[in-house]
């Protein structure tokens, strides 16, 4: 078959490659294009959504060539329609029915129709693929589209493998339409961008490394969400321990059961997160970095109490500690003391916290971030699965505590990856800058997480909750590694050597050492009552320059 886009020139060839039934209710194919320069292809990936409340008058658009556009003589002209989709229309015969703003007028009543020509067409909701044009409605006087949902094509296993075997991204479930504007888009692997650095394989939410281990507490996870009603759960651990990339397992599980999975964006507005409690099918959010949202935590607990309670609302947080904004958290409104009294409380441990099984998880991980390098800009031209094949595990893999952290282990590998590039030519681009960035980009993260956690404990940047605009602030790199060093030596971090350093720290940032020190004891990682070790590299990487 041949495709073109409307006002430009030539054509592409096509080939079905996978097809519904003909007047069926999934009456819509596949067309997988050829690499002709008559053809541009989206330069974003596509995500599959579908209308996940019982709200009408969603907003949709579709784009097409139908007949009511045509005039004789001219070029095929396009069309773009707008409309609204009610998700109780059409619903028995798993339909969606798209309500036409500007009905067609005028149209000869002799048995053809108007939108003839337009079957085929893609119907987005905002940014959200949502369904395929199949037909003119009968009985609605040209005003009506039937509409093939994307939840009955992708409920056909070939239609998935057909959609995955031809680039269409690795999606799993779809998304709710209605929260587009709340979600966090990185949160999605199929909407990623290419990793622009080397540190972005590390993400969470890229998946890189295989998934392993936890298997015990991602099955109870799922017995927890198959329970009826509201439930929350608080999985904390220090940074790098995995909660996110756990999370990410479970909401993979869960979205190929047909739930709907939200992890909102960090600018969510509490009035827009209760939006959620509209939610009619089974639904988990998962708040990541929760202990500096509370604001969100708080609007979420209020959808909760108005949500009608006649499908699971199951709400995951995720936290580096269980501290005193969690004890806050609890007892912020009436409806907080409700429903997170029950809430279950859980301290995630090391992933890679037997030595014996480091090395073997090392090479795996080394094995998968080489196959993803290619991806880098500027790193296609190593053979990184060469490179992957001899390297051996650091000699004190079994002995060095740090190393049971799971981000510790992988970014030891992505390093020592990127350290087999020292040899190419001087004109290449990977080598030190590489191994730097990926430190980089990590203290660049943690600077992020302490501004934000700050902020929430009501600190300024500067980490003085009374210090003024003209004071100097003490920078999150320096914070960081004045943790890092508290870590290491928990003795001395109460000894005069220590008030002494954070005393340095607070002339250098004009701030009292009793702000900076407070400002610690709130918002260190893994901190308690006492000090605990903070088992990250970028600290460790920059405490000693910071310190000398």
């Amino acid at each position: 078959m041949q495709v073109f886009h409307p006002g430009a020139y030539g054509s592409a060839d096509g080939t079905v490659v996978w097809a519904g039934v003909p007047g069926g209710r999934d009456d819509a194919a596949l067309v997988l294009v050829d690499g002709s320069p008559h053809w541009r292809p989206p330069t974003a990936p596509v995500v599959w959504g579908r209308p996940d409340t019982k709200r009408p008058g969603t907003p949709c658009e579709t784009w097409g060539v139908p007949d009511e556009a045509q005039r004789p003589g001219q070029a095929v002209e396009a069309a773009q329609l707008h409309g609204e989709v009610n998700p109780g229309s059409g619903f028995v015969g798993n339909q969606y029915v798209m309500d036409l703003r500007t009905p067609v007028a005028g149209w000869p009543g002799d048995g053809t129709s108007p939108w003839s020509g337009l079957s085929g067409a893609a119907v987005f909701c905002d940014r959200y693929l949502t369904g395929v044009v199949a037909s003119d409605r009968q009985h609605s006087d040209h005003s009506r589209l039937n509409v093939a949902p994307s939840y009955v094509l992708h409920h056909d296993p070939t239609f998935r493998t057909a959609l995955a075997d031809h680039g269409g991204g690795p999606q799993v479930g779809l998304e709710a339409v209605e929260f587009q504007d709340l979600a966090d888009p990185t949160a999605r692997p199929a909407a990623r961008p290419a990793p622009v650095t080397p540190a972005a394989l590390l993400e969470a939410g890229r998946q890189t490394v295989p998934f392993h281990g936890r298997d015990d507490l991602v099955a109870q996870l799922e017995v927890w969400c198959g329970q009826s009603g509201f439930g929350a759960w608080l999985l904390h651990g220090p940074g790098g321990q995995g909660k996110t990339r756990l999370a990410h397992r479970l909401t993979h599980l869960l979205t190929a059961q047909g739930w709907t999975v939200l992890w909102p964006r960090a600018g969510a507005r509490p009035d827009q997160l209760l939006e959620v409690r509209r939610a009619a099918k089974p639904l988990l959010v998962v708040l990541d970095y929760a202990e500096t949202r509370p604001d969100q935590l708080t609007a979420l607990v209020e959808a909760a109490t108005e949500h009608p309670g006649t499908s699971p609302f199951k709400l995951l947080l995720l936290a580096r500690t269980a501290g005193d904004w969690w004890q806050q958290a609890r007892t912020a409104t009436r409806e907080a003391e409700d429903h997170l009294a029950t809430a279950r409380t859980v301290l995630l441990t090391p992933l890679e916290g037997e030595p014996d099984e480091r090395a073997g998880h090392y090479l795996v991980a080394a094995r998968a971030l080489a196959a993803a390098l290619p991806a880098v800009p500027g790193l296609v031209g190593h053979d990184w699965t060469a490179a992957a094949t001899p390297l051996q595990p650091p000699r004190h893999l079994g002995e060095d505590d740090a190393y049971g952290n799971a981000l510790t282990l992988h970014m030891t590998a992505l390093a020592d990856l990127l350290d087999t590039a020292r040899t190419e030519p001087a004109d290449s681009t990977a080598g030190d800058e590489d191994v730097q960035d990926v430190e980089d980009r990590l203290l660049g993260h943690e600077a992020r997480y302490w501004r934000a956690s700050a902020t929430a404990r009501g600190l300024t940047p500067g980490l003085g909750p009374h210090a003024s605009s003209a004071q100097t602030a003490v920078t999150p790199s320096a914070w960081i590694c004045t943790v890092w060093d508290i870590s290491r030596y928990p003795h001395e971090a109460s000894s005069g050597a220590m008030t002494h350093a954070l005393a340095w720290k607070a002339v250098a940032g004009s701030l009292s050492a009793a702000h900076i020190f407070s400002g610690l004891v709130i918002v260190a990682p893994g901190a308690t009552s006492t000090w605990t070790p903070f088992p990250h590299c970028p600290g460790q990487s920059y405490a000693v320059p910071a310190w000398t």
